[in-house]
């Protein structure tokens, strides 16, 4: 090929022909350039003259670029103005400058160079704006000008929100500004950050807040009302933009039960326009003296001492009125002073008619709320009785008080039977009190005896008042130091007994069965509650002295009423059954000191809240807090070692529970039932789970077998609907029957090599199970162990001996098996055996291997 070689000189662009008439093809133009790259900073401009000398006749020029920041301007023939302008990106950038000359007499060739552009990155710029927003919460477009490219967006203040944390070049961005609490202005800043440059592009600023608090008051915000002396309900208007609350500050009886804050606090939206909100409180029927109240209503986020407030100052008159704290006293045989509360909304009198009662205060004003009196020794009735009446000076008409002082003779006991009673009790043996009867008379007509000893009886001995049914009320003796055994057993109708100071000891059963027995009390020095001794009474409030160190076997069993009971500290040691079906009882606070608590010892407690468990008991014990429906939490504290069968069987609320290390093992159905459980950690001390220890723990989603766990017994884990995950360690030989039981979560398990044997239904209707794994060592698998197993796709066997299937040689539901195509994989040595042995043939078309 010959080729024609052209030549240019001095900027002049010359075409040359030497002699030559053919040619086949012009390779290139070779022309000289003035110029062939132009480089300039990031914030530098340029315009470049670009001349190629005089203009060749028949020849065109063509100079242009692609990028648009390069700006070509014909200056005349062979002349053109390259302008290049500041760069207004962050980003370096590059272009060419194509020269081309097309020669149309030369068959139409073009001929090409180029001018290489590199200008640096330029300045990052980004706009300033002043954003200003009122107190309330409002929003507002920031628009955001800049070079910058994917940059974050973020403020120096918490109170401001964007719609978007994100942005690249010009943004719109909503912000807003939350309320602003206080009273003085606030400012910040938002600022972009991207490709190594942080630029503030806002400065807000938000208005402080006017608060208002305007009440119906004088100028020093107090609020002076004349309340009448009935029951009413008072409203106080307040317009505010304030959230409030209400508090008692003073009172002159010290007392608040007459005082109900119906508002203690109202929550208002804080915005500069305020809202009419009431304070609302009622007071009760004044029936004691005149009497104020001051209630403070202040600013919720100031405190107390916010000068935006209100004392509202509420005088009460006393309704005419008179009221004793007890109707009845019962005076000691020998001579002493009384005294007995009383409040009057008036001026009062008292008279007796008895001269035996001498008293100290005749009267008195409604300011005077104590009516003192003495009494003289009886030495000769059985039982004498007196009356005190009260009376008010200026309203005669008002109903009075009637207050009854009885006092009894020296070394008599007295009791009252139910109404129509025609006999006295029958003492089937006069030594049970430890002093000889004198006198033992008895009046059908009031339904009162009375038993006269020759000295102060010392014991109400073993069974002295057995299925006495008709008695109702017992004096006992302050001689009195032992109450016997059974002594008031079955005494159906006795409601109240008040045992003597002196008492030290009470006997096995002594108030059993008293089935409408509602007060008791256990005096200081008694060291031992016996076993029934309260069982199966009315009780509903019970104090346990410090002096007592054990509760003994069903002490408190079938309280049905017993909803407070206070434990001292003096105690160590709790029944069986001390405290069984104790339905009202919400919490109890069991002494540091208590190393021992029996079997069932709160069983059937169901509105059982919270206990605490003391450290230094080793053992929770058989059925300890089965069905306590409402407990909800409790910890067990590291000394225990033991969690007995049953022992939190179906309380349904225990969501969580802390199994401490330590703990050995866990009894048979000790979770069973409890359906809020979701999580439980279990010690690696622990060697054994009984069978069905979390059966129906519907709401638990993992649990762990810790390694030294040898069985899993049966049921398990049985009906754990949400158990989702179980790890089986290398420990365990044995699972037992129903096992895993209609766990539907659970997806797939591992039997690992250490197992030799899967009991019956272990895995029946485990709908979600897709794998499954068998170790080598599995031996035998039960009746229906994978049974109803919807999901199942995989069963990957791997002992080359096939396990021998017990029952009716039914492992799988076939029909799940071939709709899920599943395949059971056994050792590739092995498949022939499976394929013929005895409970795993029918399955042969699903049978095969894969190593």
């Amino acid at each position: 090929m010959k080729k024609i070689l052209i030549y240019a000189m001095t900027m002049v662009v010359a075409l040359t022909y030497a002699g030559c008439t053919t040619y086949e093809e012009v390779e290139s133009l070779p022309f000289v350039l003035p110029f062939d790259k132009i480089e300039l900073k990031g914030d530098e401009s340029i315009n470049k003259q670009l001349s190629l000398g005089k203009m060749i006749p028949g020849c065109e020029y063509i100079v242009k670029s692609e990028q648009p920041w390069i700006n070509i301007a014909n200056r005349g023939e062979v002349s053109w103005l390259i302008s290049i302008k500041e760069n207004e990106t962050i980003n370096e950038r590059t272009g060419t400058i194509a020269v081309t000359i097309k020669d149309p007499s030369f068959l139409g060739s073009e001929y090409t160079q180029t001018i290489t552009v590199i200008q640096e990155k330029g300045i990052p710029i980004a706009s300033n704006a002043d954003l200003v927003f009122t107190a309330d919460r409002s929003s507002k477009t920031l628009s955001i000008t800049t070079n910058l490219t994917n940059y974050t967006i973020k403020s120096d203040a918490s109170w401001l929100e964007f719609n978007t944390s994100y942005g690249s070049g010009n943004t719109d961005v909503t912000v807003t500004a939350g309320v602003n609490p206080d009273t003085w202005d606030r400012e910040a800043t938002i600022s972009i950050s991207g490709n190594g440059v942080e630029m503030n592009v806002a400065t807000v600023r938000q208005k402080g807040m006017t608060y208002v608090w305007e009440t119906v008051s004088s100028e020093n915000n107090e609020v002076d009302i004349e309340a009448s002396e009935y029951a009413k309900s008072y409203t106080i208007k307040i317009k505010t933009n304030l959230s409030w609350r209400a508090e008692i500050i003073s009172n002159t009886d010290n007392s608040t039960d007459w005082v109900t804050i119906d508002t203690p606090s109202r929550s208002v939206t804080l915005q500069t326009s305020p809202t009419y909100t009431e304070f609302k409180f009622t007071l009760a029927d004044n029936r004691v003296a005149n009497r104020q109240v001051a209630i403070h209503v202040y600013d919720a986020n100031s405190g107390s001492y916010s000068p935006y407030c209100t004392t509202i100052v509420v005088n009460q008159k006393a309704i005419p009125h008179l009221s004793v704290d007890k109707e009845s006293v019962a005076a000691a045989y020998s001579a002493g002073e009384y005294s007995v509360g009383l409040r009057a909304g008036d001026d009062w009198i008292a008279t007796c008619d008895a001269d035996w009662i001498i008293l100290a205060t005749t009267g008195g004003s409604s300011y005077d709320n104590t009516l003192k009196f003495s009494v003289a020794e009886n030495t000769s009735e059985p039982k004498r009785t007196a009356t005190i009446t009260l009376a008010l000076v200026n309203y005669p008409n008002e109903e009075k008080k009637m207050l009854t002082v009885t006092q009894l003779r020296e070394n008599t006991l007295c009791y009252t039977q139910i109404p129509g009673t025609t006999s006295a009790i029958t003492i089937s043996d006069a030594n049970v009190f430890g002093a000889t009867i004198l006198e033992h008379s008895y009046d059908s007509a009031t339904c009162e005896g009375f038993i006269t000893f020759a000295i102060s009886p010392t014991t109400i001995g073993y069974q002295a008042f057995i299925n006495c049914s008709s008695l109702s009320s017992i004096t006992i003796p302050d001689s009195v130091t032992s109450i016997g055994q059974a002594a008031f057993a079955y005494c159906e109708s006795l409601t109240d007994v008040i045992i003597p100071n002196g008492v030290t000891s009470i006997g096995q059963a002594a108030f059993r069965d008293c089935k409408n027995l509602t007060n008791a009390n256990i005096p200081n020095g008694v060291t031992e509650i016996n076993a029934l001794t309260f069982y199966n009474t009315a009780l509903t409030s019970v104090t346990i002295p410090d002096s007592v160190t054990s509760i003994g076997d069903h002490a408190f069993s079938s309280c049905l009423k017993l909803a407070n009971i206070t434990i001292g500290n003096g105690l160590t040691s709790i029944g069986l059954e001390a405290f069984y079906d104790c339905r009202s009882l919400t919490s109890i606070v069991i002494p540091n000191g208590v190393t021992s608590i029996g079997n069932e010892a709160f069983r059937f407690c169901s509105r059982l809240t919270s206990i605490n468990i003391p450290y230094g008991v080793t053992t929770i014990g058989e059925y300890t807090f089965a069905g306590c429906q409402s407990l909800k939490n409790i910890t067990i504290p590291d000394s225990v070692t033991e969690i007995g069968k049953q022992a939190f069987k179906d309380c349904i609320s225990l969501t969580s529970v802390y199994i401490p290390y330590g703990v050995t093992t866990i009894g048979e159905y000790t979770f069973a039932g409890c359906q809020s459980l979701k999580n439980i950690t279990i010690p690696d001390s622990v060697t054994e789970i009984g069978k069905q220890a979390f059966k129906d723990c519907i709401s638990l989603t993992s649990a762990n077998i810790p390694y030294g766990v040898t069985t899993i017994g049966e049921f398990t884990f049985a009906e754990c609907q949400s158990l989702k995950n179980i790890t089986i360690p290398d420990s365990v030989t044995e699972i037992g029957k129903y096992a895993f039981r209609s766990c539907e979560s659970l997806t797939s398990i591992v039997i690992p090599n250490s197992v030799l044997s899967i009991g019956e239904g272990a895995f029946h209707a485990c709908y979600g199970l897709i794998d499954v794994t068998i170790g080598d060592g599995v031996t035998s698998i039960g009746d229906n162990a994978f049974s109803n197993c919807e999901s199942l796709v995989k069963f990957d066997c791997k002992p080359t001996t096939p396990p021998t299937i017990d029952g009716d040689a039914t492992i799988f539901t076939t029909s799940y098996l071939n709709k899920n195509k599943t395949r059971i994989y056994v050792p590739k040595a092995s498949i022939n055996a499976y394929k013929e042995a005895e409970g795993w043939k029918e399955y042969a078309s699903f049978i095969t291997y894969k190593y």
